[in-house]
Parts: structure tokens; sequence; C-alpha cells
């Protein structure tokens, strides 16, 4: 049977449209669930008939797949935190006791430790749902663990909006990963932290947590040990910033997430340490047995998360199909692994790791023996690296267009980090666990130490050499999700051209290119007749980006705060880097109408000309009412420059006259004219 027509690529096709459809749209749980009882309905009727005839008709498989779009979209539906009764954010949390329970520890901030928990109870009732709690690191006398529970009397705050073009929505990340809100606890008095019992989980959290305690014992520099932490038990929240940027950079940051390529790697060396087992009379089967069940472990071990959970149903779909027989059958496997995943949470569709993951392996099946036939050599050392350069390169060209669209940009030194880690990725995972084994048991052996200290050694410091190139194939490139598609499209259709030499698939291909092309020349043509203004948010400053056609300026009070904000901009604009900061004006002109900046030093009484908007900055001493009557705008503008009383003042100032108030540190950066 052939790949395009195995038919769990159809049901989740199916699936993934039902997720997006039931995520983005607002159709009634009861008119997808009538709706889905209908196609089961006439699937029942289709069948009996087809036993007749002993022929299904096409009507079946069209039902069949509409039936599984509804199953999607109500399973999305159905974990909405709207359809789930004791979620939350349906209680009222004002001076309610909140019963929370630990979940995870994320990476701090420099003033906050950061936690995912769970909540357990508001007032007397029993809750759920899940949010990011804040404690302040002078408060947190002692850590918290997984288990951990603890009560606190303050309010449940609600994800902070705030964003800026061109950077990271982090409140829409969150809610995809099912997390709507957030508390602060800033002193020790606002919480109280006890133990009850612990889950099977939360037992192994710790005991993990004490292994990571242990760690600290051993003589290895700080980076070393974060690396290992990171590579082998999921943990990456203690390395810093400039060690994590520097595998970003050199491209092998995918090497710190436990994923895929660890728990493949780990498949492999417990097939080989387990091969005696095979002289036996059922050695395959206890084999398979016993490698998946310590996958599951390793798994439960290491924390459970979403990347380590799709790698190992992914492997144990992999290692299944090995059993059976059928090793070629990789791409039917990883497809109804992605199916059995997104059937008990649709959820991991909108998770990068999960997209970068798929598409990933996917390339490799589909693509990797296409360019490993370009060249056969001779030595068999010359094919192992060529047979890993292909796959690299086939795992690139598959997720070049979401590494454009999530990060708008392509490391160069990915091919080459690749190349030399991955090889030895094997022997540094091998040697992290005999290291590991011996710490658990208070015994490591000076060989093992000194051999780990110099492989984890040796790893970190090239990675930072291969940072230290700091190239890049593409960047500044600002992808829409339609782009994103017609690029997998095209992609598609030329690999289909290679493998069946039907020349109407290159036809296909090179349309969607010239698509491509006129797309972008269309876009730069517009930006170049743009006129328009964007005042960003920025606590304690104002910033104004005006593009008037091919010309754009920059305005700001401070430009060295100017560049946290200014820069992501720039990037996804393509502007260059060294674009100079102009001091703020009081007057700005945009498609024939005026925007009056207010601030401390400028007396509007004087003003004799009628803008159509006003930006308060800085908190200015005014009489709003006045100021209204007197120059009569459309709309008042607020920045984060100003104190957030002034804020609530001015709005309700605005809201008795009937003019329309914008506030940047609630609603974002101001956008005019606004982006549809």
């Amino acid at each position: 049977m052939k790949d395009n027509t195995y038919i769990p690529v159809h049901f989740t096709i199916a699936l993934i449209l039902g997720i997006i459809i039931g995520y983005y749209t607002k159709l009634p749980i009861r008119g997808i669930a009538l709706f889905l009882v209908i196609m089961l309905g006439a699937l029942i009727i289709l069948y009996r008939r087809a036993l007749k005839s002993y022929k299904l008709p096409w009507v079946f498989t069209v039902c069949t797949f509409l039936g599984f779009i509804c199953v999607g979209a109500l399973q999305i539906k159905l974990q909405k935190p709207e359809a789930i009764k004791r979620h939350y954010i349906h209680q009222s949390h004002s001076q309610s006791i909140k019963q929370l329970k630990v979940k995870e520890r994320l990476r701090n901030t420099p003033t906050y430790q950061r936690y995912v928990v769970e909540v357990l109870k508001v007032g007397n009732q029993p809750a759920e749902g899940q949010m990011i709690l804040l404690i302040n690191k002078k408060a947190l006398t002692e850590k918290l663990y997984r288990g951990d529970q603890m009560l606190t009397y303050l309010e449940i705050q609600n994800l902070n909006r705030i964003y800026n073009p061109g950077t990271f929505d982090y409140a829409d990340y969150l809610e995809k990963q099912q997390i709507y809100g957030q508390l602060v606890l800033r002193d020790s008095t606002d919480w109280i932290k006890y133990t009850l019992k612990l889950s099977w989980l939360d037992r192994m959290s710790r005991f993990r947590d004490r292994l990571i305690l242990k760690l600290e014992y051993y003589e290895m520099p700080d980076r070393d040990k974060n690396t290992l932490k990171a590579l082998l038990l999921g943990q990456r929240q203690d390395m810093d910033k400039d060690q994590y940027k520097a595998f970003q950079e050199a491209g092998a940051a995918h090497l710190l997430a436990v994923s895929g390529l660890h728990v493949g790697i780990i498949m492999m060396m417990l097939n080989i340490l387990l091969q005696p087992l095979l002289r036996l009379k059922r050695g395959k089967l206890t084999r398979l047995f016993i490698v998946v069940i310590l996958l599951w472990l390793y798994a439960v071990f290491i924390g459970f998360s979403a990347s380590i959970i799709r790698a190992v149903t992914m492997f144990t779909a992999v290692a299944i199909g090995m059993y059976l027989g059928r090793e070629r059958r990789g791409f039917q496997s990883m497809v109804l692994s992605m199916w059995v995943l997104l059937l008990f949470n649709p959820w991991y569709i909108f998770d990068i790791g999960f997209q970068l993951s798929y598409m990933a392996v996917f390339s490799i099946l589909s693509i990797q023996p296409l360019l490993e036939n370009i060249w056969r050599p001779s030595y068999k050392i010359l094919q192992y690296f060529w047979q890993l350069t292909t796959v690299t390169l086939a795992a690139q060209i598959g997720i070049l267009p979401l590494c454009l669209f999530y990060f708008h940009q392509l490391p160069a030194m990915f091919l080459a980090s690749s190349i030399v880690l991955i090889p030895c990725l094997g022997l540094v995972i091998g040697i992290g666990f005999l290291f590991l084994l011996g710490v658990v048991v208070d015994k490591v052996p000076i060989v093992i130490l000194e051999l780990n200290k110099l492989v984890y050694g040796a790893m970190n410091d090239l990675v930072y050499k291969l940072r230290d190139q700091d190239l890049y194939i593409l960047k500044q490139v600002n992808l829409s999700w339609y782009q994103m598609l017609l690029m997998m499209v095209g992609i598609t259709f030329v690999v289909k051209y290679f493998k069946n030499k039907n020349i109407s698939f290159l036809y296909a291909s090179l349309l969607l290119t010239i698509v491509l092309q006129v797309e972008f020349i269309y876009n730069r043509v517009e930006q170049g007749k743009d006129q328009s203004i964007i005042i960003f948010n920025q606590i304690k400053n104002t910033v104004i980006y005006q593009q008037k056609a091919k010309q754009f300026q920059i305005s700001t009070r401070d430009s060295i705060r100017a560049v946290k904000v200014i820069d992501p901009f720039k990037r996804i604009q393509g502007l260059t880097a060294g674009t100079p900061h102009q001091d703020l004006k009081n007057v700005y002109q945009n498609q024939g109408e005026l925007l009056l900046v207010v601030d401390q030093n400028l007396p509007y009484q004087q003003i004799n000309f009628q803008p159509s908007r006003v930006l308060l900055s800085q908190s200015p001493q005014i009489n709003l009412t006045r100021l209204i009557r007197r120059l009569r705008p459309k709309e008042i503008i607020a920045d984060g420059s100003n104190y957030r009383s002034d804020l609530n003042r001015w709005q309700n100032t605005c809201r008795k006259l009937n003019v329309a108030f914008y506030a940047t540190p609630i609603e974002g950066a101001y956008l005019w004219p606004s982006k549809p």
C-alpha cells in the first residue's frame, strides 16, 4: 500500500482541520455533536449497503472524513475553559482562599521564581485549570517542588497581553498551553505552603529533583552540569540565557530539548544492550516489551512533558513496526502516532516543538532517500557522513517554512553543528547515563567522572566556537501563515516530482513559486506606499515609529531603552539595524491628520489647531476635560510612560465625554491606521 493511500493519513488531516476549526470558530458544541451523530448514522447505513455489494461508495469516505473533522472540533471545544463549569475563570476570585498545587518549575526571572500550578479549589468550591505562579525571590524561603500545595487569598489576574509588533505574544502561547491566568506573590505572608499525599508522578519528580541536588556535590563547571540536566533530565530552567543563546545561534538548540532524537538514540542503545535476549524462544517479543516499558519509565522520570510524550509515542510505534517486520513503514508509524496524540490531546497541534518534530521526521522519510541517491561514496566512513548530511539537509528543507514563519531566520551553522554533534550524541548520552547511575548510588568512579567532564566540556566548547561564526543563511524574513503553507505545498510538489517523475507536479511547484514571488513583490510595493504611525508600549518611555512611503523615522525619549521594543520590529520589517533615533516632537502628521503629543512641557492651551488624536506622555498634570473640550480630538491615547492611576482616571473621563480612549499598557501598541 502506498503512503498516500494510507487511511490514517486522511483521518489525521481531518482531525487537524477539525481542531483548527474548533479553536478559531464559535460553532456551538451541540451543533457539532449533532452533525457527528448524523455522520455516524450515515456511515452505518452506507456500511450495511456495502456488505451486499462488497464495495464501499465514495460517500462513505466523505462521511468518514467529515466525522473526524467533527471529532477534532468537539475535542478542542470540550477542553476549552468556556466548556468546563469548574474552571477557575468562572468563579469569583476576590477574597476567596485558593488552593493550589505545584505542577512544574519554569525558568526564573531576575525578580521572580515562576511555576505552573493547578487550581484545586476557589473558596469552598472544587476548581480546575492551570495558571502561572510568580513568587518574589525575597519571599521564597525554600524551593517548591512538584506536589507541594499552598493556600493564598490573593486574586487571580488575567494574563498580561501587552505586546508590540514583532514581539512574541506570550499570553497567546500560554492559552494554547491551557494556561489562562497568573498569580503574583510578593510577600511571605501572602501564602501558606503544605504537602499532602503525593501521587506517583510527584514522587518520581522529587526523585529527579534529589538527583539534581546531588549533582551539585560533584566538581563540574556549571555550564556542563546545566547541559547534562537539559540533555538527559529535560531540565533547562537553570541554564543561563547566554548559554542557551549560544546553542540557538550554533543551530543546536534542538539538542537541549529531550525529543525524538534523544529517544531514538536511547532506543538504539537499549536494543543493542538487550541483543542477547534474541537467543531466547520469545526473545524478540521480550526485548520489545522491555524497551517500550523502559522508554515510558524514562518519560515519567523526566516529567512527562509534551515533547517526551510525543517522542516516546512515535518510537513505540516504530518499535512495534520493527517487531512486526515493517521497518520500511516509518511514515505510517509516524502518522499513526500523530493521530493518537492529537486524539487524546488536541492542544499539541499548536505546540511549535510538535510541528517541527513531525515535519522534520516526515521530511527525512520522504526527502532523505532522494538526496542519498545523488552520490554513492565508496568508503564506509564517507557513506556514514554522507548519510548524516542528507538526513540533516532533508530535515532542514522540511522545517524551513516553519522556521521562517516562527523565528524569521535560519542559522547557517545548523548543518555544521548537526554533522559534528549528532554523531557524538550517543557517546554523550551514554556517558551521561553512566555518570547519573553512579550519582544515584553515591558511587561515581573517578574514570566516569573525568570522562563525563571531558565529553560535556568539549561539547560546550564546540557549541561556543560554532556560535562565534555568527552566520545566517536567511534573516529578517516575515512570512504570513498562508505564505508558509504555500511554501510547504511547493516543497511537497517538488518531492512528488522527483519520486514519480510526473511533470504536472513540477509545473504546480513552479506556479506556486511565481505566486509567492508576486506576493512578496506586491507586499514590498504596498509597504513603500504606506503612511502609518505606531506608538509602542514601553514602561517609562515613549516610542513613536512613523513611515511615509519609503522613509521612516523613530522618535523616543530614551533611545537605549527603546532598543528592546524597536529591534524585533526592525527584524520583521527588514529595516536596517543602524536606523537613527530622533527626539520626540509634539506634532506628527499622518494621512492628512495630526497627532499631538502632550507632556509636562507642552502648554496645550496655546494650541490653535485641532488634532484628530492626542497622545498623553509622562503623566502630564492636565485637566483632561478642558483639553477635550478645547481641542475636540477623536481619540485620546496614553502610552506606557504614564502612571496606572492616571490611566484609570483618564479612561473614566473619556467615557463620560464619549471620546475613544486607548491605553497601550492595556491594549498593546497603537497602530494608525489599524491593521486587520
